[in-house]
């Protein structure tokens, strides 16, 4: 969608251009002059010229590409250990730029990366929550980072931004709900502490328009919000789930119990809490 309507707040000129040389020449070498439309930036091995960096790219960008299709990620990164972006399956905005200063430098990713680089801990595998993130025209994005050794010398860390997409077919079996045994209506959905979704809503998945139609007839999101979920078609962090049943699973509980949904609909609900390091 175009920027202007993904989030309410404008984007500013330090987030859409960057400000170091290093970070500019990056982004128009496999971004600017990329001649992929945007979304297709990572299709680009080779960049024009013949500098290291160009041959290296050209020499790994396959496989790495690869493995991030193959673990439907939505981009795979690697930062070196003075926190600048040097590797991007999918060449974003944050391609090129620092998580030490600058705009990315607040961002869940960001702060992520720079717990890695302070840690520095082998093995080390941390997650962050889904959040709006402006290089990915604020779609709601997670993040999983490790640290990177070489011959026992932390050289940097490698992320992976989680894909929502992922998440959904994890969680519903891939659409599979009859075969689940959940019928023409029942889902399966994942809630953050702040109740807002964590995962697609089935009805979103079936039937976007109808849904958002819906949930805009008893005011359960503003037109702005609907709007942004059509075009981003998704629910994450979008629709806020608030009843009875899902307070008890953040107190702890699991069970199975009647009730009438938000919407007005009577459910069976079964519930239980989410033990997830660095979520809870």
């Amino acid at each position: 969608p175009p920027l202007a309507a993904t989030r309410d707040d404008p984007y500013s000129l330090e987030e859409l251009i960057p400000a170091t040389a290093k970070a500019l020449e990056a982004q128009v070498l496999f971004i600017a002059e990329n001649p992929n439309p945007v979304g297709r930036k990572g299709d680009m091995e080779r960049a024009p010229g013949d500098s290291a960096y160009v041959k290296g790219h050209a020499e790994h960008h396959p496989w790495l590409a690869k493995l991030a299709r193959r673990l439907m990620l939505d981009d795979l990164m690697l930062v070196n250990k003075q926190g600048d972006v040097v590797y991007s399956v999918v060449k974003e905005t944050d391609f090129g730029r620092s998580v030490e200063n600058g705009p990315l430098a607040g961002t869940p990713f960001g702060q992520l990366v720079r717990r890695i680089m302070q840690s520095r801990q082998p093995g080390e595998v941390r997650l962050s929550d889904f959040a709006f993130y402006w290089p990915s025209q604020n779609k709601p994005a997670a993040f999983m980072a490790a640290p990177i050794y070489k011959d026992g010398v932390f050289v940097g860390t490698i992320v992976a931004q989680i894909s929502i997409e992922a998440i959904g077919a994890l969680v519903n079996d891939n659409g599979k709900w009859r075969e689940q045994g959940l019928g023409s209506s029942g889902s399966v959905y994942i809630v953050g502490s702040d109740l807002f979704m964590r995962s697609n809503f089935r009805n979103m998945m079936e039937n976007p328009k109808g849904f958002v139609d819906s949930i805009l007839r008893q005011n359960l999101v503003t037109p702005g919000v609907g709007a942004r979920m059509l075009a981003q078609n998704t629910t994450v962090l979008y629709y806020p789930i608030r009843n009875a049943p899902l307070a008890k699973a953040f107190q702890g509980r699991s069970d199975t119990e009647h009730f009438v949904n938000q919407r007005g609909v009577g459910a069976y609900l079964s519930y239980a809490p989410l033990d997830i390091p660095d979520l809870t």
